[in-house]
């Protein structure tokens, strides 16, 4: 798919832009910048309000319009207005259609454009094709097809597969707990924790800097979130608490009102030093 070629180019122009090597940064971000416009140019689908899997030979656009062909260019950022809106809806409407090897992506797109309540349904619902289903199937690790020995045609039957395992990890680290590194080695870090219905998450996330230590407790019936970090040193956060029941952009850090910044259901926190802090709204 050129969606995932994409995403090796982007990586690549990343990567080369940390090395400051600025012309193979350039070349290859001008190379993501025209599979883009491909994408949207000959895959999207006006009518079906959605992107579809490819095209034939002779030029006409596939019939399908897969969970796949959706959630890669909501990830990748390549969707503006009615393409982000038709997107989404394609990728809500196949439900539990994607392999646990590019779940990733699945993850990724409910995280990034906060939709919370679908991410957690796919997290935690045990009837669907998803880790939940595995756990309540007495698995101890990631299966290689989401219903493992259960499975009626017998490949893709083991149930000791690691290359889908980094999609949960990328769940829990980067959306549960909301840790994402904005500069290389976790020299900048963002904390943007999505919570859905669920009433506390703790994790450890190790990095090349020290171990990122978070902690939250989402009161609903109070309209309260609190949220303990602990920063390892030479490490800088910008930091999102979920808003309280009162709304407004004033929330208390380490036991002292402080003015955030609006944005959106979070008030942001920037530029927080490396320590244990504790972050309240309510």
């Amino acid at each position: 798919m050129l969606s995932l070629r994409t995403v090796c180019l982007l990586f690549s122009s990343s990567l080369a832009a940390a090395l400051e090597r600025d012309d193979e940064a350039k070349r290859f971000a001008q190379y993501a910048a025209e599979i883009r416009t491909a994408i949207r140019k000959h895959l999207w689908n006006k009518d079906k309000q959605a992107f579809v899997d490819g095209l034939r030979s002779d030029g006409r656009q596939s019939e399908r319009t897969s969970q796949q062909a959706n959630m890669i260019p909501l990830v990748l950022g390549f969707t503006e207005g009615e393409e982000t809106r038709g997107a989404l809806a394609a990728v809500k409407r196949a439900g539990y259609s994607t392999a646990p090897m590019i779940v990733r992506f699945l993850v990724q797109a409910y995280g990034e454009l906060d939709e919370d309540e679908a991410l957690m349904e796919f997290l935690l619902d045990p009837k669907g094709r998803n880790r939940a289903y595995i756990v309540a199937d007495g698995g101890s690790f990631t299966y290689e097809n989401w219903l493992g020995r259960n499975r009626k045609d017998p490949g893709a039957r083991s149930e000791s597969h690691p290359v889908g395992a980094y999609g949960g990890v990328i769940a829990v680290q980067s959306y549960v707990l909301g840790v994402q590194p904005l500069e290389p080695q976790y020299a900048r870090v963002k904390i943007r924790p999505h919570q859905g219905e669920l009433e506390f998450a703790k994790g450890t996330i190790p990095t090349q800097r020290g171990p990122i230590r978070v902690s939250w407790e989402n009161d609903a019936k109070a309209g309260e979130f609190s949220m303990k970090v602990t920063l390892p040193c030479n490490v800088r956060v910008d930091v999102y608490i979920p808003k309280g029941r009162a709304g407004g952009t004033t929330v208390k850090v380490d036991g002292s009102p402080r003015q955030g910044e609006n944005a959106g259901k979070y008030v942001l926190v920037r530029d927080v030093g490396s320590g244990d802090h504790l972050f309240v709204s309510g």
